[in-house]
C-alpha cells in the first residue's frame, strides 16, 4: 500500500524465504522517499517478519496530513510500522493511493499478491 505525492511512503511485503523453511517466508517492509522530485532515494525504515497467513494494512491520515501506516494480524489490533510521514503537495494533482506487486529479481514467475477487499473512510 503506497501514498504518492512529492515524496512517497508505503508498506508492503517482501518474500525472504520459502513457506515451510527455517526463516519467515515474508516480511512486512515500510519504505519512504521524502523528496522524490529532488532525486531522493527510498529508505527502508522498518521490517517485521510475517508469521501468519494474512495481514491487514491500514493508512491513517491525520491533522496536518500526517500519515501513519499500521498492520494487524487479526484486523482488530493495529501496530504502527515506521515513522509518521507528512504528505505534501508535489507535481501531481492530489494524492495517489495504491497497491502493487513487483519482483526484485528477473524471473519468469515472480509471484503475485491477493487483495480481498479495500475500504475507504472519511
Amino acid at each position: 500500500m503506497s501514498l504518492y505525492l512529492d515524496g512517497f511512503s508505503g508498506s508492503g511485503t517482501r518474500r525472504t524465504g520459502h513457506p515451510g523453511g527455517r526463516e519467515p517466508a515474508f516480511r512486512l517492509v515500510r519504505t519512504t522517499c521524502k523528496d522524490a522530485s529532488e532525486g531522493d532515494t527510498k529508505l527502508a525504515e522498518a521490517e517485521i517478519p510475517i508469521t501468519g497467513g494474512s495481514i491487514f494494512l491500514r493508512l491513517k491520515v491525520g491533522d496536518g496530513a500526517v500519515c501513519d501506516f499500521s498492520f494487524s494480524p487479526d484486523g482488530r489490533d493495529f501496530w504502527v510500522i515506521g515513522k509518521p510521514f507528512t504528505a505534501r503537495e508535489g507535481n501531481w494533482i492530489g494524492a495517489k493511493l495504491g497497491w502493487f506487486s513487483l519482483s526484485e529479481e528477473s524471473v519468469v514467475n515472480a509471484g503475485h499478491a491477493d487483495f480481498d477487499w479495500f475500504r475507504f473512510e472519511c
